[in-house]
């Protein structure tokens, strides 16, 4: 069987990929090879298995993502943070991605035209909802929220994310 080739990243595109962070034992042990020696060190600090898992899945997946855009072994891959802790590639600083994760998906989005800002959340009741609202809404959002009461929670993660992707692109 012949594999379809890696998708090149263009000038400008905007490639977005999805995981499940929920995989099967030979997928983490796949994504655990990929992380750094750094990133193995960092694994026992989780204090459950799942999240430990979802750690290795969700940086290796990223390791592996990056190894191919960059053409060179997962292990290998140099990732910096800037000041405020978001994550770039040292090997090529011209490639922006952002990494999400919640609930059990990750997401990544990679492009060389701008930074970028990806965010994802699983959908869930929030029993401080209210609050979260009051405190990270200009008014004309929090009209938008509450415009319907029964899409209230969608309508609140909707702009939740928009505003989230913005703040991880700007840094």
């Amino acid at each position: 069987m012949v594999k379809d080739p890696f998708p090149a990243l263009q000038p400008d595109d905007l490639h977005i990929w999805k995981t499940a962070l929920n995989t099967e034992l030979q997928g983490i042990e796949h994504c655990r090879q990929a992380l750094s020696a750094i990133e193995l060190e960092r694994i026992p600090f989780f204090k459950f298995e799942q999240v430990q898992n979802n750690f290795i899945v969700s940086q290796g997946t990223l390791r592996i993502l990056l190894g191919l855009y960059l053409g060179i072994e997962p292990s290998e891959v140099r990732i910096g943070r800037q000041n405020k802790g978001k994550p770039y590639s040292i090997d090529d600083p011209a490639l922006h991605f952002n990494i999400s994760n919640s609930g059990h998906i990750c997401v990544y989005a990679f492009t060389h035209q701008n930074e970028v800002g990806i965010d994802v959340e699983h959908l869930r009741p929030l029993p401080d909802l209210d609050e979260l609202i009051e405190k990270n809404f200009s008014v004309a959002e929090i009209d938008y929220i509450n415009k319907k009461s029964d899409e209230r929670s969608s309508r609140f993660f909707r702009l939740w994310t928009i505003k989230e992707s913005y703040l991880k692109a700007i840094g």
